[in-house]
């Protein structure tokens, strides 16, 4: 588990760095707006402005909604409901990033992304709070975490050199 994760982080690592060699890191700072913010005992911080304006709704097909419903459910199982929802967000914001594919599928199916893919929990059915979650998600994103990730189960670095923007049970949400 903890090579597939690693697997997963390395990759994506060379991805991003590719993708924002010509930015610079002061220039997203400016433009991130965080605020700090204290909820349920532990310090996150909460993103100000929303990627897409919240009462935007985005629209995918039914077969990338049980897709996504599925991904939420390998990869959040046990997690709150808030959690879930953050977590389908992190795929519709990577919809919308350049740097990442513009489907569901591709961004779900991207190489070394979501462990549920390589280790064939993808496949299982999704749950309905999973599917709830999704649907909150389309309705209002709430966050503009590109990643996310449990700190107990990951040993990779450069994960954790992202800035972490919420902390929801087990997982941290970054950009």
């Amino acid at each position: 588990m903890r090579n597939t994760l690693l697997s997963v982080f390395m990759f994506t690592l060379v991805l991003l760095s590719m993708a924002f060699t010509s930015q610079s890191s002061s220039h997203l700072q400016e433009t991130a707006g965080y605020n700090d913010k204290k909820s349920s005992g532990l310090t996150h911080k909460e993103k100000i402005p929303a990627k897409r304006a919240k009462t935007e709704t985005m629209h995918i097909t039914a077969s990338e909604k049980d897709l996504l419903s599925r991904l939420v459910h390998a990869e959040a199982k046990g997690e709150p409901f808030e959690g879930k929802v953050a977590v389908a967000s992190v795929v519709l914001n990577r919809m919308e990033a350049k740097q990442f594919p513009d489907s569901v599928s591709d961004v779900v199916y991207e190489k070394n992304q979501f462990s549920p893919v390589s280790n064939g929990s993808i496949r299982k059915p999704a749950d309905e709070e999973s599917k709830r979650a999704v649907d909150e998600a389309l309705e209002d994103p709430n966050s503009d975490a590109l990643y996310f990730f449990n700190p107990d189960l990951t040993d990779d670095r450069w994960i954790r050199t992202r800035k972490v923007t919420e902390i929801i049970g087990d997982h941290h949400f970054a950009i």
